[in-house]
C-alpha cells in the first residue's frame, strides 16, 4: 500500500490510529524533556506540523485513563527509558487556536 499521508490531520492520536503515514518526530519529547528553559517556543511557518507536534506531546505527556501505549510503542521516544518515566504522568492544559479565524 506504501506512504498514505494524511493532509490536515493534526491530531495525533486520530493520525496514528488512522493508520497513515506518520514521519518519526518523537524525538522532539526527548528534546523538551532535555531543554532547561523555563518557557519553550516554537516559532514555525505556517503548514509546519507545530500543532500535530503539541498534540503529540500532548497525548504523551498527559494523564488519563486510555491507555496510549499503542501511540508510541514502535517511535523513537518509546526506546528511551527517560522519556517514558514521563508517560502519561502529568496534567496537560491544552488550548489551541488552529482554527480560529479572524472576521
Amino acid at each position: 500500500m506504501g506512504f498514505r499521508p494524511s493532509l490536515g490531520n493534526s491530531d495525533f492520536r486520530d493520525l496514528r490510529r488512522s493508520g497513515h503515514g506518520y514521519i518519526d518526530k518523537s524525538r522532539f519529547i526527548e528534546d523538551v524533556i532535555d531543554d532547561c528553559g523555563r518557557i519553550l517556543l516554537f516559532p514555525r511557518p505556517r503548514r509546519f506540523g507545530k500543532t500535530l507536534n503539541l498534540s503529540m506531546l500532548r497525548y504523551f505527556y498527559e494523564k488519563s485513563d486510555e491507555d496510549r501505549t499503542d501511540l508510541f510503542s514502535d517511535l523513537e521516544v518509546w526506546r528511551s527509558e527517560t522519556a517514558r518515566a514521563h508517560f502519561q504522568r502529568h496534567p496537560v492544559l491544552w488550548i489551541t487556536f488552529k482554527d480560529v479565524k479572524f472576521s
